[in-house]
């Protein structure tokens, strides 16, 4: 017989909107009773689920149990700070599942290391539904970064901000051979200087279905400047940039070359000012400034 639930959270649930939720209640579901409970609200609100650790372990996601099923209800996941690979791995393992029906997953400042890192390669490349992967703040090595890059196939939306310079050189490459239907690319506070910029140039240049990339808050220099102005040049797709404001006048000097003489550009941002490339005044101020 089901016991007799108890939880001060109870059915006050169902009357909550998804961010109250996320924010205030799902951080302290912790018993049996509370995550049954929760089951019917799932029901409601497939939308966002901020997984809280006592969620990610082995023996409450096995098959059949009721947090497996509450996990595999929901369209987006995030999971936070979570460093045990025996966790991660389980909780990725079951988001392989053939039910499952995530299309937005963000690991925000985990540690991924090799057999984690291939469970969330085969999560990325085989689930139908999966859209979106943000990676921000998340540990991982090298050879991590190459095997998630080629599995990142289907992916539409990506974000690797926070990760090291090393690990975007390693992973943007792969990302661009093997995404062709990348449409948002995240790499705030990331540093795009030299190699890193030079692939992310690359991955630009090739890309048939990028609109979207936001750079924000990170460093871009004069070398990768220039590479990634002739990209712009290239591409036919990219709408919309946000770059970083710390840019030197020199650098971002070259990005406005490179946006003038896009061919799909639309709106740029730098230190929360939109200049927009549709308005013929804007293109006769840069235009003016260009030949100072």
């Amino acid at each position: 017989m089901e016991p007799p639930y108890s939880s001060p959270f109870a059915p006050a649930f169902l009357n909550l909107p998804p961010e109250i939720l996320k924010q205030h209640i799902i951080p302290h579901i912790t018993a049996k009773a509370d995550i049954k409970s929760f089951r019917s609200v799932c029901k409601a609100w497939k939308d966002i689920l901020l997984l809280p650790d006592c969620f990610v372990n082995t023996q409450a996601l096995s098959d059949g149990d009721d947090v497996r099923k509450v996990i595999l209800a929901f369209r987006s996941i995030t999971v936070n700070k979570v460093k045990s690979q025996e966790r991660l791995s389980a909780l990725l393992d079951a988001l392989c599942a053939e039910s499952c029906k995530l299309e937005d997953l963000e690991l925000r400042s985990c540690v991924l290391k090799d057999d984690t890192t291939r469970i969330l390669s085969r999560l990325v490349s085989t689930t139908p539904s999966l859209r979106s992967l943000s990676l921000t703040a998340t540990r991982l090595g090298l050879t991590q970064a190459s095997i998630l890059g080629e599995g990142a196939n289907n992916l539409k939306i990506i974000s690797l901000s926070k990760l090291s310079h090393t690990v975007l050189t390693a992973i943007l490459p792969r990302i661009a051979a093997s995404s062709k239907s990348l449409t948002d690319l995240f790499l705030n506070t990331c540093d795009l200087s030299g190699k890193s910029g030079i692939e992310l140039a690359n991955l630009i240049a090739n890309s048939s279905a990028i609109s979207y990339i936001s750079a924000d808050t990170g460093s871009v220099d004069e070398a990768a400047a220039n590479v990634l102005k002739d990209a712009l040049t290239q591409n036919e797709t990219l709408s919309q940039l946000t770059v970083s404001p710390h840019m030197t006048p020199k650098v971002f000097k070259v990005f406005l070359q490179g946006l003038l003489h896009s061919k799909s550009i639309k709106s740029f941002t730098c230190n929360s000012t939109t200049i927009r490339f549709d308005d013929p005044d804007v293109l006769s101020a840069i235009c003016d400034l260009l030949e100072k």
